[in-house]
Formats: C-alpha cells, sequence, structure tokens
C-alpha cells in the first residue's frame, strides 16, 4: 500500500513526465528550423530523450518493484539476464546525463562568456561528434559492470516493501526529487536563455 505522498509524487510524476515528451517531441518535429537546429538544441534534445529512457528503466525497475508491485507474479520471476540489463542501463543512462549536462554547461559558457565565434565553434559537426561522445560514454562507464557482474536477481527483504529498492532511502529519493526539480527547472530557463543568445 502506497503512501498518500508516494500517490502524490506518481500523480505529479505523471503529469510532467508527458510535458517532458511534448517538449521532446516538439523539439524533434521543429529540429530543421533555426535556431532550433544549434548545438545547444542537439544537446538539449540528447539530453530529454536518455531523461525519458532514464525515467521509464527507474520506475520499470526500482521504483515499482520498491513499491511491492508484481513483485510475486513479475519481479521475482524475471531471469537474471533481464535485471542485469535493468541495472546496467539505469547506470549507463544516469552517466549519459551526467555528461549531456556537462556538455550543456559547456556550450552556454561558450555563448555566454566568448559569444564571439560561438556558431563557428559548435557547428553541426562538432555538435554531433560531441553528442557521439555523451552517449558512447555512458556504455564505456558501465561496461566493467557489464561484463564483471554475472549474476544480478531481485530478493525479498521484507513484507512490507517485498522488494529490496536497491538502497535508495527515503531522503536520498527526496534528495532525488529535489535534484530533478532543479534539473528541469535548468532545462527550461537554458531553453529560453539559448533562443536569445542563438
Amino acid at each position: 500500500m502506497l503512501d498518500w505522498y508516494e500517490v502524490l509524487f506518481l500523480v505529479i510524476a505523471s503529469v510532467l513526465f508527458v510535458n517532458y515528451i511534448i517538449f521532446i517531441v516538439s523539439l524533434l518535429v521543429f529540429y530543421s528550423v533555426s535556431p532550433l537546429n544549434s548545438g545547444f538544441f542537439a544537446l538539449t534534445l540528447t539530453l530529454g530523450v536518455v531523461d525519458i529512457f532514464q525515467m521509464l528503466h527507474v520506475y520499470l525497475f526500482l521504483r515499482f518493484p520498491s513499491f511491492g508491485w508484481f513483485t510475486d507474479s513479475i519481479y521475482l520471476q524475471l531471469p537474471p539476464l533481464i535485471v542485469k540489463y535493468g541495472s546496467c542501463a539505469m547506470w549507463e543512462l544516469a552517466c549519459t546525463q551526467y555528461l549531456a549536462v556537462t556538455a550543456i554547461a559547456i556550450n552556454r559558457c561558450s555563448a555566454i562568456a566568448f559569444p564571439h565565434g560561438h556558431k563557428q565553434r559548435w557547428r553541426p559537426r562538432v555538435a554531433h561528434s560531441v553528442v557521439f561522445f555523451v552517449l558512447a560514454g555512458g556504455v564505456i562507464f558501465v561496461s566493467p559492470k557489464m561484463v564483471l557482474k554475472t549474476v544480478e536477481k531481485y530478493h525479498v527483504i521484507d513484507n512490507v516493501t517485498r522488494i529490496e529498492p536497491k538502497v535508495c532511502s527515503r531522503s536520498q529519493f527526496c534528495r532525488g526529487g529535489s535534484y530533478m526539480g532543479r534539473g528541469s527547472s535548468f532545462l527550461g530557463s537554458s531553453a529560453g536563455e539559448g533562443l536569445r543568445q542563438i
């Protein structure tokens, strides 16, 4: 049984998730239109797609099990290979998010602190190379876990949560929500700044 604040969080997160998808689809639809075809928006689009995949993986492989949903019928029956995929995917996507945010910060620093020649420095070929590095970086980061750790399974630790929530305490969960909110604010403000600067 979920607490009231968990139900509230799920409702708010679902609404924000739909809004986020609409934002990313809008970027995709108008990506060929200036200034949305700039390096900044290429990085923002990359981060947005990775964010969506990360949220889906976190809910499917972490949050739903921690709520005790489908414990006996699904999660305890999952083959170790699928459990390992979920764990590796969440780590890989998290690393990719960090790299993408870092690249966006560098892009904004270039536009604001060194505006002369910014467009030339972040021409499409450079932006696409940075996107490739960001996406490859996550895979490289998680590759030792993929190769060295052979078996991962869900297991019951008590009859309340039913499934181990992967060492994520309530305080960590609240801090994570705070970081996610600040990250969303950063993306919104950066998008507006990007339209003004580019």
